[in-house]
């Protein structure tokens, strides 16, 4: 049993008041409790009473009980469900939106974990999302991407990274899997397979919706080691870097989508920084829209195979820019399709140098753009 002690209140202390965020309290005169936000008068009531039930009761004198249960479903329109967490011993919160946030540890604090050093998480195809996903066997990894990325949500890092390693599988991704809303943590490392990423596969399937990404960064600083990223379904994107996010790419195998492999957006920034492999093509490989960065200038090598093909273009830009040194950063092998189309001030910086992006047909650009 997970015990939350709480501040005993009448009703006419706690309306003398305005609780701050996540501050509970126990209204004894209504027998309700009562959780604050940090605006609300007197907090929000939580709908817990005192009854018997499988997640907790309230004891009168000493406060309330609440048994370590599993996260349970969203509740109905106008209720807030308060449980503690079978996985942590955390006290959490989920409100009608499904949305879950950490309200407390029982003294008071603020219901995060904090970070006390780096942390790993691992996904596996036969973990499951009720472990703690620490620990790389089927009895403590997590099954699913969207779980070891609500784990990063729940934890406050200190100034310490987070690294999810996923095991050799394919993950079916139905639905766009949001990065954001991290606190305290410099940088996030996904990792698969350095050596083979063909053997951790990102695979869109039927449901993820389309023209967005199965993987979108928002805000956040993340470094992508070691797997074969692919979307074919209907407008499918591989990887949005939006809002600032910067994202560092490594020896990942990008094996084509239907519209775009790689998108920038809102001062996005991406850079490889060792060889990779284009095995697959689409509309086209990556789009580089307003005040995003894109950075080619380590001495590596982009191995085209299979001759893809890229019905638009292979590289498109709208008002931003990339940075490529073509005597050092080399393509090798073949595709079809226009290189580049170059529009809106955006600036293809080749440091006068000669360079031929993967395609079969001239790039174009419009008044405004430049090719250095």
């Amino acid at each position: 049993m997970a015990k939350l002690l709480l501040p005993h209140t009448t009703t006419a202390q706690r309306l003398a008041a305005t609780p701050l965020k996540r501050e509970i309290l126990y209204d004894t005169d209504l027998d309700k409790i009562f959780v604050g936000d940090g605006e609300t008068v007197g907090g929000v009531e939580s709908g817990i009473r005192e009854e018997p039930g499988p997640a907790g009761s309230v004891s009168a004198a000493s406060g309330l009980t609440l048994d370590l249960v599993s996260e349970p479903a969203t509740p109905d329109p106008n209720k807030l469900i308060i449980w503690a967490s079978a996985l942590d011993g955390l006290i959490y919160k989920k409100d009608e939106n499904g949305i879950v946030e950490a309200i407390g540890t029982g003294s008071g604090g603020g219901g995060r974990e904090v970070l006390t050093a780096d942390r790993t998480y691992y996904v596996r195809p036969d973990g499951n999302d009720s472990n703690y996903g620490l620990t790389n066997d089927s009895g403590g990894a997590f099954l699913t991407p969207v779980k070891a990325r609500n784990a990063c949500r729940k934890i406050d890092g200190n100034g310490y990274s987070v690294t999810i390693k996923f095991a050799d599988s394919t993950y079916n991704i139905s639905d766009s899997i949001e990065w954001s809303g991290f606190l305290g943590i410099p940088k996030l490392y996904l990792e698969g397979n350095p050596t083979t990423p063909a053997n951790v596969s990102i695979e869109g399937v039927s449901g993820i919706a389309p023209s967005i990404g199965m993987f979108s960064f928002v805000g956040c600083n993340v470094e992508i080691t070691g797997f074969k990223f692919r979307n074919n379904q209907t407008n499918g994107q591989c990887i949005n870097v939006n809002n600032g996010s910067s994202v560092i790419f490594k020896n990942n195998n990008w094996a084509g989508a239907a519209n775009t492999s790689i998108v920038l957006n809102s001062g996005g920034y991406c850079e490889q920084v060792s060889n990779f492999t284009i095995s697959g093509g689409g509309s086209q490989y990556l789009a580089i829209h307003p005040f995003s960065t894109v950075m080619w200038t380590r001495s590596l090598i982009c191995t085209v195979s299979n001759t893809p093909n890229f019905s638009l273009r292979f590289l498109y830009m709208g008002q931003s820019s990339i940075n490529w040194i073509p005597s050092i950063f080399q393509f090798s092998g073949s595709a079809t399709g226009k290189r580049f189309h170059v529009e809106g001030n955006a600036v293809l910086n080749q440091y006068g140098l000669p360079g031929n992006l993967p395609g079969n047909i001239a790039g174009t650009q419009t008044t405004g753009a430049v090719i250095t």
